[in-house]
């Protein structure tokens, strides 16, 4: 066999195995889209765990990188929610309860399909408040923004007068 054609082997082969290798680190949650038109038409893929998480955008936490903008990031939210969440309007011996809420985070950063997954009243009348939610810093996958589902417990406390 001439030296060329060993060498176009090795080559093809090198690809092959280039290929495999690259394709076993995709994980679950990145899809495969291998037609543009069936690509355009599938809806929209929203992950649940991203290389960059969403954060809550907050002048205070602007110039801010990695662990420490994240928890700038996380302060600014828990302050927007303390000053912007309203217990509902209950019946006489009823109480407000913990509530567990999910959304997402779209690709411009705003909050959508807001789904009340434990909490009654009190998870619905959050729902209604985090509608007004200013946007987010939109999650990011392979270097491009993208859907990003996020959960949140949101918890009663109660004071003594």
């Amino acid at each position: 066999m001439p030296h060329h054609s060993i060498y176009l082997l090795l080559l093809a082969l090198f690809l092959l195995v280039g290929l495999s290798c690259r394709a076993q680190n995709r994980t679950a949650d990145q899809p495969i889209a291998t037609d543009t038109t069936e690509a355009d038409t599938l809806p929209p893929v929203i992950y649940k765990r991203v290389e960059q998480m969403p954060r809550f955008y907050s002048e205070a936490c602007i110039g801010l990188e990695g662990r420490e903008a994240e928890n700038c990031a996380t302060k600014e939210m828990l302050l927007w929610i303390s000053r912007n969440l309203r217990y509902p309007t209950l019946d006489e011996g009823e109480y407000p309860e913990s509530a567990v809420l999910e959304f997402v985070i779209d690709t411009l950063g705003q909050i959508r399909d807001i789904t009340v997954l434990r909490g009654g009243k009190t998870g619905e009348s959050y729902r209604d408040d985090l509608w007004e939610m200013p946007r987010w810093i939109p999650g990011r996958q392979n270097g491009r923004a993208v859907n990003v589902l996020y959960r949140i417990p949101l918890g009663v406390r109660w004071q003594k007068n």
